[in-house]
């Protein structure tokens, strides 16, 4: 299986399945301590019985990670191809980021960055972008990151959305030293 880095095309189904096969091989690994202490001193009261449970406790981590991945769903090819048409080589581009929040979750499918723009299209979801836009300023004012506009498009304005990135692209390149803070916090605050 090709490693996916956050950001990427295709990271929300790598997660999925790297943490499935993680699950299956702990809880492979928990049952087999368990088994090898009962046959070994012929009783479940011993040290590799309670390393099996604690054993248990990562994959269980696991398989909850796995099921908010199969709530996660990635860009589509078709979008990605279009925006891949659409970008240049100055813009910041990050795919299949699903931002949750202790109310709600953001499903989103791309976010690009120029300057100290930053604009991004919104998977379905019964939630505003006005909300997730509401949110993310939020976070940028407790991470100190000032002087970034940012615009998220619902799913049903993908022809707007295209558009925006072709007006990003005629922005003259500044040099923004905060482009790289903006990319780490929303691969940190993001699944």
């Amino acid at each position: 299986m090709k490693r996916v880095k956050k950001g990427q095309l295709g990271y929300i189904k790598y997660r999925r399945t790297f943490h499935l096969i993680f699950a299956i091989v702990l809880f492979a690994m928990a049952i087999t301590l368990y088994i090898a202490g009962i046959k070994t001193t012929g009783d479940n009261k011993n040290l590799l019985t309670i390393v099996a449970i604690i054993g248990m406790l990562p994959a269980s981590q696991s398989v909850v990670t796995t099921i908010l991945g199969f709530r996660a769903k990635s860009c589509s090819k078709e979008l990605a191809e279009k925006i891949e048409r659409k970008l240049d080589s100055d813009m910041i581009s990050l795919y299949d980021l699903y931002f949750t929040t202790y109310d709600k979750n953001y499903p989103i499918n791309h976010i690009v960055m120029k300057n100290n723009c930053v604009c991004g299209i919104m998977d379905k979801t019964k939630h505003s972008t006005g909300d997730f836009e509401k949110y993310i300023e939020e976070t940028f004012v407790k991470n100190g990151i000032k002087g970034v506009s940012i615009k998220i498009f619902d799913h049903t304005m993908e022809e707007k959305y295209l558009n925006r990135i072709q007006e990003l692209q005629k922005l003259e390149n500044v040099k923004c030293e905060m482009q790289e803070d903006v990319v780490r916090l929303f691969c940190d605050i993001s699944y």
